[in-house]
C-alpha cells in the first residue's frame, strides 16, 4: 500500500470531489462577503452576524449556480474584472504622471484641481 499520487491525480481527484465546482467558489465568495460586511459594518457590527450573513449568501448564490449552472459567468465575470482593474491600473498611472507634468509646468490654474483630476482620470481611461 506503498503508492505515490502526483499532482495531476490529486487534482482529478478535488475534481471529481467538487472541490472546483462547489467548494472552491463558495469559499471566495464567503470570503469576499464576510470581508466587505466585516470591514464597512453594512449590516451589523458584530462579526458572528456577519459570517452567518456571509454563510447563508454565499450558501444561496452556490446553490442557484449549481441550479442554473453558472459557474462559466463566474469563471468569465472574473476574467473580465483582472482585465478591466489591471486597465484601471494603467489607466491611474497613465493620469498620475499626466497630472504630475501638468502641476509642475504651471498649466493648471488655483482652485481649479479637482476638475483637472477628474478630466485627466476620465480621458487617460478612455485613450487606455
Amino acid at each position: 500500500m506503498n503508492e505515490t499520487v502526483n499532482i495531476t491525480e490529486g487534482v482529478s481527484l478535488l475534481k471529481e470531489m467538487g472541490f472546483f465546482n462547489f467548494i472552491l467558489p463558495f469559499g471566495i465568495f464567503f470570503l469576499i462577503l464576510f470581508g466587505i460586511l466585516d470591514q464597512y459594518k453594512i449590516i451589523s457590527k458584530r462579526r458572528e452576524v456577519n459570517a452567518v450573513l456571509s454563510f447563508l449568501i454565499s450558501s444561496f448564490v452556490l446553490l442557484y449556480a449549481y441550479v442554473n449552472k453558472v459557474e462559466w459567468f463566474f469563471a468569465l465575470f472574473y476574467t473580465k474584472m483582472s482585465i478591466a482593474l489591471i486597465i484601471l491600473l494603467f489607466s491611474l498611472t497613465f493620469a498620475v504622471f499626466v497630472y504630475r507634468g501638468m502641476k509642475e509646468n504651471a498649466m493648471i490654474p488655483e482652485g481649479s484641481e479637482r476638475g483637472w483630476v477628474a478630466a485627466i482620470v476620465f480621458g487617460s481611461v478612455l485613450i487606455i
